[in-house]
């Protein structure tokens, strides 16, 4: 794929100042992507930013020091990245650290020490973090030309979220060399042919990317392994009929977790951001740019997609239950029939 590929996009990346953030982040610099990395390494952070911002009137890198075990933190660093950016399109949860001695081996101490759970607060606690921000975030945006909202590198529920034009998948290298492991290991697996090439790893990563062979993919794990590349892993099949059902009825029982909230305001907010569309597929139906004023008048040529037939229903429903908020189904109600979407619409009765 060529340089500047990506040019116009942007990526948030945890861990970015070294290892794998780092050279991940020098990859989608290298493609045109504006990168903002938050990181607890300042100085790390300082050399990254002098490495790829070399006009100052047009960085390619955006900082935040960062503490992904703490929420607050972590909000901040994200909220900053938007600022800058208004739209994410990409999340990197690569923010790690080694193992810790988390349980005391004492056998002749008195008393209890609490063990170290740093290890989960930043490797599992800080992921949860970063994935919950960038849930939240590409739910708020509208679908790109690409097909998607947002894509983010990790496993968790990305088969839910797949149905919202967000991908989420996890790349799982083997042995890769690093700072988080001590040069004798490294030494040790490089000798016995085990470590995994920083650029097959890149790779993996690319191949997700909106452009990439693997663009559509979601709730999937990509293995990069020494000699063999990058595979899909393949779930483990049910050991039986069963089994599969159980799952089936786990995950009906939990979908209700994972819908909107407050779907008035929700469907506020998507059919303000469908206004564009509808105005764009009036331009294709017509062959005519036109604004407001001219929808009247070519009401008739113009065809709602189903997207569109389904916020009307949607709408409906809000509009007529009766535990909805009086001022929320009023909201809708006037922008359904402004003359932007109002012409989509016909009359209602509660039934």
């Amino acid at each position: 794929m060529s340089d500047m590929e990506y040019k116009g996009e942007t990526a948030y990346l945890t861990g970015g100042a070294s290892g794998i953030g780092r050279a991940v982040t020098t990859m989608l610099v290298n493609k045109g992507m504006k990168v903002f990395v938050a990181d607890r390494d300042v100085q790390s952070l300082r050399s990254l930013e002098s490495e790829h911002n070399k006009d100052p009137n047009d960085p390619s890198v955006f900082t935040a020091e960062c503490d992904v075990a703490d929420w607050e933190s972590q909000k901040r660093a994200f909220e900053t990245a938007i600022d800058n950016f208004s739209r994410i399109d990409y999340v990197f949860p690569i923010a790690g650290i080694g193992e810790r001695r988390s349980f005391p081996n004492k056998p002749n101490s008195t008393g209890f020490e609490k063990p170290d759970l740093s290890v989960v607060e930043v490797d599992e606690i800080g992921v949860i973090y970063t994935v919950s921000l960038a849930v939240q975030h590409f739910r708020r945006l509208g679908v790109k030309g690409d097909g998607f909202r947002g894509k983010s590198f990790v496993r968790s529920y990305g088969k839910i979220l797949e149905e919202e034009n967000i991908t989420f998948n996890a790349v799982c290298p083997n042995k890769i060399r690093t700072n988080i492991g001590t040069a004798a290991a490294y030494e040790k697996a490089e000798k016995a042919g085990c470590l995994v090439p920083m650029e097959k790893l890149l790779e993996a990563f690319e191949m997700l990317l909106s452009k990439g062979e693997y663009r559509g993919l979601s709730g999937e794990c990509l293995e990069v392994a020494p000699k063999l590349g990058i595979r899909v892993v393949p779930f483990l099949e049910f050991v039986n009929e069963e089994s599969r059902v159980s799952a089936e009825i786990t995950y009906e029982r939990s979908r209700y977790l994972h819908e909107v909230v407050d779907k008035s305001v929700h469907l506020l907010q998507t059919i303000s951001k469908t206004q564009n569309s509808i105005n764009t597929s009036t331009d294709r139906a017509t062959g005519e740019h036109h604004g407001s004023a001219n929808i009247q008048k070519k009401k008739r040529k113009l065809e709602p997609s189903e997207e569109v037939y389904a916020l009307a229903n949607a709408l409906k429903k809000v509009r007529c239950h009766e535990n909805s908020p009086r001022d929320s189904w009023e909201m809708l109600e006037e922008m359904a029939w402004n003359e932007k979407t109002g012409l989509l619409y016909g009359e209602w009765k509660c039934e």
